[in-house]
């Protein structure tokens, strides 16, 4: 197992990650960070006491700043459904010494069952984090299946967690964006969380009508995945041509005034593509 895991002491702390993970693995290990721009942006709207889910949270390159935002009095709730890269955020959350995170090894979706998802090879390149649970799912980036598979749970997270409070959700799940929301509909309802997904499909986008309804104002955040200022001052652009992110801020139409958002493209009525990049984090 040690064969095929790298580690780094990054930005944000001590990461072991896939040493083939063309994604997260590679960007740490070049640059001590990961998306910084887009978890900068993402820490804004996070508070000391908060209570956050990350949904889809891979090794923890998020979840880790993210328990370390929240402190003591704060709560993360970590899921991630491949056993292996679950083992690794797991040997990440005890190797920075955060008692504040609870990690879960299963998926997230709409109602409860059992799915098969086919095993990756994680001794070949492959991007570990572009790996999504439906079966029709497929990612050019992706890593290389193997003939075998593993049972994966899938939970709703209405059902799963009796929360008291809940201030900001990050869900990065391959295209099960509206099934994740549909199983927390209890949760955005009463709570009225935050909610930071990831939108690489466009306008026309079905999350987005859904959390319109919901009485959600949504505002694209498109950021590029190097940040010339990173941690290790590496200016080497591992990813080739620019690569950038394309996430949702969704905030509660009652809480917008709460947060400068000027600098962002609203969603109105699902129809506007997005136009600007945020690039670098100092």
């Amino acid at each position: 197992m040690r064969k095929i895991i790298d580690s780094a002491i990054t930005k944000h702390g001590k990461f072991f990650f896939p040493r083939y993970d063309v994604g997260v693995g590679d960007s740490l290990r070049e640059y001590g960070e990961f998306s910084e721009a887009e978890l900068t942006l993402m820490l804004s709207f996070i508070n000391e006491g908060d209570t956050v889910l990350d949904i889809g949270s891979n090794i923890g390159a998020f979840t880790i700043p993210f328990a370390k935002k929240v402190g003591f009095n704060g709560k993360v709730y970590a899921f991630e459904p491949q056993c292996f890269i679950f083992r690794i955020l797991k040997e990440n959350v005890k190797i920075n010494k955060l008692s504040n995170i609870e990690i879960f090894n299963i998926g997230l979706g709409s109602s409860d069952y059992n799915i098969k998802l086919r095993d990756f090879d994680y001794g070949k390149k492959g991007v570990f984090g572009g790996i999504g649970l439906p079966k029709k799912y497929k990612n050019e980036f992706s890593a290389t299946q193997l003939n075998t598979t593993s049972n994966v749970k899938v939970k709703k997270v209405d059902g799963l967690l009796n929360l008291k409070k809940c201030n900001f959700l990050k869900i990065d799940v391959e295209t099960m964006e509206l099934d994740v929301l549909k199983g927390a509909k209890k949760i955005t309802s009463f709570h009225r969380p935050i909610i930071w997904y990831e939108n690489h499909v466009g306008v026309k986008c079905k999350v987005n009508q859904y959390m319109l309804n919901q009485n959600y104002r949504l505002f694209w955040v498109v950021t590029n995945l190097f940040n010339k200022y990173n941690y290790f001052n590496s200016q080497k652009k591992i990813y080739g041509k620019q690569v950038n992110t394309y996430n949702v801020l969704a905030i509660p139409k009652e809480k917008v005034e709460k947060y400068d958002v000027s600098f962002l493209e609203e969603i109105i009525n699902n129809n506007l593509n997005p136009t600007k990049v945020i690039s670098f984090i100092k």
